[in-house]
């Protein structure tokens, strides 16, 4: 049971790391034409659902020590700093002023922090 459980909430948080990769590529146009409006837009949120979702089923699979280390991968610079940033695209649809390259790293190294 508890082998099932383990790959149960590792085949969910892959899913949810997917997803994370599709984030990535949407906000690097955004950032390189400086706005996301209509349907990368919707792109966008639907990633971001995604990303919640698979990680909260992850979360109800996970063992706890699993658990400890993605909360403390969570603090990461990097997951930070994305977030900073998704909130941004959040508030407004144009005139960002982000280096397209800058979020590609932080959003690269935020992905490569998100082992389990």
């Amino acid at each position: 049971v508890e082998v099932i459980k383990n790959l149960t909430a590792l085949d969910f948080f892959v899913i949810s790391k997917g997803y994370a990769g599709q984030e990535r590529a949407i906000l690097n146009v955004a950032f390189t034409d400086d706005f996301l409006k209509g349907k990368a837009r919707l792109k966008f949120y639907k990633s971001l659902y995604a990303q919640d979702h698979y990680l909260s089923i992850f979360k109800g699979f996970a063992p706890r020590e699993i658990l400890d280390d993605f909360h403390e991968a969570m603090e990461h610079e990097s997951v930070l700093k994305v977030q900073e940033l998704r909130n941004l695209i959040l508030e407004q649809e144009d005139s960002y002023s982000i280096d397209p390259m800058n979020w590609f790293r932080f959003s690269t190294d935020r992905i490569e922090v998100l082992k389990i």
